[in-house]
């Protein structure tokens, strides 16, 4: 490059870099292509002229790759990297980024929840077999994704749709049974009532409790587990402990949930022709008779 031409090159050179037009784009290119270190490489000069009045045209649009600009520059200024780490974390992390007034946190638990109430409607009326990734996320009104987002496989889901169910079922026999400090048939009878008017408000609960853990490979241990549980609370209270040990507690119920559950899930679909009261009265009858028959036999 002549003299003169460099010169020239050089001058343009500083014009483009204090333009107050010149945008981080033209800015990087013409301190690439004519900075001192590169100034006797480059052999045309009209390269340089054409770049130079480039850099000197307003530039309309956004500058070229905005954020990794800042980010150098962060890194250049005084501080350094610490001075760029503290930037970089002013910026709002993931978790806390709000849309339509919900965080991600809240709009992720929203979706799980509606998994879940789908879940349910399709166990408590269709059964396991109905209860498929796509049935659900059609159902819900998700894409897989987010299924997967909230739950590992179908197995997971089903399992955790009747935890819920039997959790609530729960809460409701131990309420009934706290609440009332009457003799054996009182409380038997508040706990049989409150257990039928529970299941009864949606039939897919008796379904979900009692027949899915009998046929539904997934819920056979749960249901083993969860169902003598629901009347275990009741013998436990009203049944003497000098009377039976825990074997025969167990004993007691597992019988109790078995009959009765099947009689409640019957009755909520509709196969027994007997008014409400009967069918609780006639529990009332079973959870005497076989409390007493184990409160006076001898421990095994």
């Amino acid at each position: 490059m002549c003299g003169r031409d460099s010169f020239t090159a050089c001058s343009e050179w500083q014009a483009a870099r204090l333009s107050p037009n010149c945008s981080p784009a033209v800015g990087r290119a013409v301190s690439h292509d004519f900075s001192p270190a590169r100034r006797g490489i480059r052999s045309s000069c009209t390269r340089a002229a054409r770049l130079a009045v480039d850099a000197r045209r307003p530039c309309s649009r956004a500058p070229f790759r905005s954020a990794p600009v800042h980010r150098h520059l962060a890194l250049a200024a005084p501080g350094g990297p610490a001075a760029a780490a503290a930037v970089g974390e002013t910026r709002p992390r993931s978790t806390q980024r709000v849309w339509k007034g919900e965080s991600v946190a809240q709009r992720r638990a929203d979706r799980r929840s509606r998994l879940l109430a789908a879940g349910t409607r399709l166990l408590g009326s269709g059964g396991g077999s109905a209860v498929t990734v796509r049935a659900v996320c059609r159902e819900a009104g998700l894409t897989e994704r987010y299924f997967y987002e909230a739950f590992t496989d179908r197995d997971e889901l089903v399992v955790t749709v009747y935890d819920r169910v039997a959790a609530q079922t729960r809460e409701v026999v131990a309420r009934a049974v706290a609440d009332e400090p009457g003799d054996l048939e009182t409380r038997a009878r508040a706990t049989v009532q409150a257990l039928v008017d529970f299941l009864a408000e949606d039939p897919h609960r008796a379904r979900i409790l009692v027949a899915e853990a009998l046929v539904d490979p997934v819920l056979t241990r749960e249901g083993i587990r969860v169902a003598p549980e629901l009347f275990g609370l009741l013998v436990d209270e009203v049944l003497p402990a000098r009377t039976a040990d825990a074997r025969d507690r167990t004993l007691l119920a597992t019988s109790l949930a078995g009959g009765i559950g099947a009689t409640i899930l019957a009755w909520c679909a509709g196969e027994l022709d007997i008014g409400r009261d009967r069918m609780v009265e006639h529990a009332v009858t079973l959870i005497s008779t076989m409390v007493r028959g184990s409160a006076t036999g001898e421990p095994s």
